[in-house]
């Protein structure tokens, strides 16, 4: 038995005196005892261990009340029960159990050991790029565990929210050679003491006996909020009800002559609940092979499609389908994600004669909506309902100091810039290496961020920063501000850079530190005539404008009229969008200004900021309307759901069957 290491699993599983129990297995015997002392623990379990009994302990929170059923000591199971699910108090553990394939009863060789840690490779990134905090990695003896530390409530709903989570995995992740334990789901899990010995049959030369052991924990170790696991879950395909959806159809898809009628070449494995198809390679790109593309047909009928890589990530069955039915849903409009490719815009406009004075209604063109003329802004209430930010328009965004502005141009440069737009980005108030830093945390996400000492800043590591500049230099471009803040000469220089590079995107940060002097002798008039000059810009250049302005004062709470200067600044912007921080303030005044509901809405969710749509030129219904955000310490996101983790195209696919071992680190082969 390895004393260090149960009091290194004592420190990462049991802190905070939390109470657990100790389950030995020999035979049909079992023996139990509860601890709150791991000096008491150890002591007790010693003279089990050199017995060659099995030793486990309870996964999760035990109530403290159980403490007296055998407190600091083992004995033989007899009138007291072993801890159930209703002992559980929290689940603080989500077990990933990868077992390799073998007969029943032996211990695993080298090479099925080997099968199970490539596999724990694939699935430990896997949880990185959906958000997941680090997991602890371990090895069971004979296969890897991954465990991941979590504050989860024990009831019914929670319960099947881990089980689906397990089902997808084991869906995404189980072969012929490894298995993912769906098993593993009850609050009340055992899991095997790690520092002690997993005996299966004879210890023999080829199948030896092993010590399970903690291989790589994380240095800050944070719980990962049940919403993660909630994004996971909902992944298993569910049984359809018959709507416009899928063409109304009451019966099961015929998936398999779907596969062959359209030469699509796969190979089937049955698994519990249904069938796995398992692609030659995947439709979105012929480069994803090696099992990483996976169609699965539940028994009940159910569909589901996964590719493991990045740039394939968010992929659906139906977006599958569409690729060999395009008329398959019957349906005329598809809502933008970060994922959908959309059509790149025309080529710049030529300037037309302005035509008549007074036009009669024949001679007026018909308006149709285009996706060229819209750049996506990753904002789902503004993506799906209104196509995004119109080309030719101006966006004035505003917000009391500290509530994110900046962040969130950012975001709208990446997102922008993953699906294939250019942004030209005006700073005055940060330097540009200032800039970088901001933007690149953004970029990479937390899973490729590092904490700075003890303290709350991070940074993108050096060789993380240099993967992402060649994609930052296609997409992005930074006014030096050496070149000062005249806007007249930063006019010119957009025009420049849009002959340039076609630029689709300005964003201006921000109206108070801009010099406009020389545009009209009042303050006020030069900011009048500062917006038609932006708005004329953009629909000279076919681009969309973003310009922050500060309110002009403090308010309880901030309204349109708030906004710094001319009202003009109000009256001539296309868009107006006001970013709050949910904080103290805003939940003291906020519910005297919006409805009732969306502020009850708002407080309720838990998110730290966000969008309320004070003006909306081309749909007047979206005014009124919220988009709440959640702050990301480690990348300085604005997100838009707690579990989103966007993967942005700069990162290569770590997914990958026939080489699993890509780690974020420079000096690593493997993360374990």
């Amino acid at each position: 038995m390895n004393h260090k290491m149960i009091y290194q699993w004592w420190d990462l599983f049991r802190g905070n005196g939390m109470l657990t129990e100790i389950r030995v297995l020999n035979d049909k015997k079992t023996y139990s005892g509860y601890f709150k002392d791991v000096e008491a623990l150890i002591k007790s379990v010693e003279s089990y261990d050199r017995q060659g009994m099995q030793i486990y302990f309870t996964l999760n929170r035990v109530k403290d009340a159980c403490y007296a059923r055998n407190p600091d000591r083992i004995d033989l199971v007899g009138k007291n029960p072993t801890t159930g699910d209703s002992d559980i108090d929290c689940r603080t553990h989500v077990l990933i159990d990868l077992d390799p394939k073998r007969p029943s009863g032996v211990s695993a060789n080298d090479e099925e050991l080997e099968y199970a840690h490539k596999k724990a490779v694939q699935v430990y990134y896997y949880l990185l790029e959906q958000g997941f905090n680090k997991p602890i990695v371990c090895k069971s003896g004979n296969g890897y565990h991954i465990v991941i530390p979590c504050e989860i409530g024990v009831d019914a709903e929670s319960t099947r929210i881990i089980k689906q989570f397990l089902k997808v995995l084991s869906l995404f992740f189980s072969d012929e050679s490894v298995e993912v334990d769906e098993k593993v789901f009850n609050p009340a899990r055992i899991c095997k003491l790690y520092g002690t010995m997993a005996r299966k049959g004879a210890n023999t030369l080829d199948r030896p006996w092993r010590e399970s052991e903690i291989v790589k924990a994380p240095d800050d170790l944070k719980p990962t909020p049940i919403e993660y696991f909630k994004k996971v879950a909902a992944l298993y395909p569910e049984e359809e009800r018959p709507s416009k959806y899928n063409g109304y159809s009451t019966e099961r898809f015929n998936l398999v002559e779907f596969l062959d009628k359209n030469g699509i070449n796969y190979k089937t494995e049955q698994m519990a609940d249904g069938t796995k198809y398992i692609l030659d390679h995947c439709p979105f790109n012929d480069q994803h092979r090696h099992r990483d593309a996976v169609l699965f047909q539940r028994n009940n009928g159910p569909i589901a499609f996964v590719c493991l890589h990045n740039s394939c990530a968010g992929k659906s069955w139906r977006d599958f389908r569409l690729l060999y039915e395009p008329n398959a849903y019957d349906k005329e409009y598809r809502p933008f994600s970060l994922n959908y490719k959309i059509p790149m815009p025309p080529p710049l406009r030529q300037t037309q004669d302005k035509g008549e004075i007074w036009l009669s209604m024949s001679k007026i063109k018909k308006p149709k909506i285009d996706l060229a003329d819209y750049i996506p802004s990753g904002i789902p209430l503004l993506d799906d309902r209104a196509l995004g930010f119109r080309r030719g328009q101006v966006s004035v965004w505003t917000g009391y100091r500290g509530c994110g502005k900046s962040s969130l141009l950012n975001m709208l440069i990446l997102n922008a810039a993953q699906k294939g737009f250019k942004s030209a980005l005006w700073t005055g108030e940060l330097t540009a290496d200032m800039e970088k830093q901001w933007l690149y945390l953004q970029a990479a996400g937390k899973q490729y961020t590092k904490r700075y000492a003890s303290t709350d800043y991070f940074y993108v590591p050096d060789h993380i920063a240099e993967k992402i500049d060649p994609w930052m230099d296609k997409h992005v471009w930074l006014f030096n501000n050496k070149y000062g803040d005249n806007f007249l000469q930063l006019k010119e220089q957009i025009i420049k850079i849009h002959k340039e590079h076609s630029i689709d995107i300005v964003l201006l940060d921000n109206l108070m530190v801009l010099n406009i002097r020389e545009l009209e002798r009042e303050k006020y008039d030069r900011q009048s005539v500062l917006l038609q000059q932006l708005e004329d810009l953009a629909e000279k250049l076919n681009i969309h404008i973003h310009l922050v302005a500060h309110p002009h004062k403090a308010f309880n709470y901030l309204r349109v009229d708030n906004i710094g200067g001319s009202a003009d600044i109000s009256n001539k912007a296309d868009n107006i969008f006001i970013l709050s921080r949910v904080n103290s303030d805003f939940i003291t005044n906020a519910h005297e200004y919006i409805d009732k509901a969306i502020y009850t809405d708002i407080i309720s969710s838990g998110c730290t900021n966000v969008i309320e749509v004070a003006k909306f030129r081309n749909k007047g219904s979206l005014v009124g309307s919220f988009a709440m955000l959640w702050f990301e310490l480690e990348s300085n996101r604005l997100k838009n759901e707690l579990a989103e983790n966007v993967i942005y195209n700069w990162n290569p696919p770590h997914i990958q069957t026939n080489l699993p071992f890509d780690e974020p680190n420079e000096d690593e082969v493997c993360p374990f």
